[in-house]
């Protein structure tokens, strides 16, 4: 993580102070390890550009958009990028709760909000990068199927309520991408990091 992601770091220092970041190291390691940074349906990014690994985005987004201040939230999100089972989480308790139920497939609306958060990442992130992967358009279409259904599974939760609306924004900008063939598709990703519904 410190050589991937240094603006993770930074982020992290800022929000849990210094002593967190060898814990959440070991946890992008691992995830890293089970897959966690492998880009979704053979993304492909032009030669030469930089991009934040797909750990340390997921990550982002729940410091800045859903203002998460949980260190067991953002753990559980680096390991559910991985797809680490919560079984093999060591530390039993919550930590495996949160991965247990952050999963987009399968998250519920009485699961706790911060599991909802994670599945919500996971799924905003992937949505954004449908544009760069090899999928044709109609499995992009499915796949944006999917993430509405997720948002509006868990729309009436106030605490991840932004981050529904960003999906929502973010599949809405997908859909109008595949109607135009992806024209102006390079533009989807342009503000990934900042979007506004």
């Amino acid at each position: 993580m410190l050589n991937d992601s240094p603006a993770l770091v930074v982020l992290l220092s800022r929000a849990f102070g210094e002593g967190c970041i060898d814990v959440i190291s070991g946890d992008y390691e691992r995830s890293a390890v089970c897959g966690g940074n492998r880009e979704l349906h053979g993304l492909q990014r032009e030669e030469g550009v930089s991009f934040r690994p797909r750990i340390a985005r997921i990550v982002t987004i729940l410091l800045q958009d859903f203002g998460s201040r949980d260190l067991p939230t953002i753990r559980a999100a680096v390991l559910a990028a991985g797809n680490i089972e919560p079984e093999d989480v060591v530390e039993e308790g919550r930590l495996a709760e949160l991965v247990r139920a952050s999963n987009p497939a399968s998250v519920r609306s009485v699961d706790p909000d911060e599991s909802k958060a994670i599945a919500v990442a996971l799924t905003l992130d992937e949505v954004r990068h449908l544009h760069l992967t090899a999928l044709p358009a109609a499995q992009r279409a499915v796949r944006l199927v999917e993430a509405q259904a997720l948002a509006s599974r868990l729309a009436g939760s106030p605490a991840i309520e932004l981050l529904c609306k960003k999906l929502e924004h973010a599949i809405a900008m997908q859909q109008r991408g595949i109607a135009a063939g992806d024209v102006a598709g390079s533009s989807i990703e342009a503000g990934e990091g900042d979007q506004q519904p």
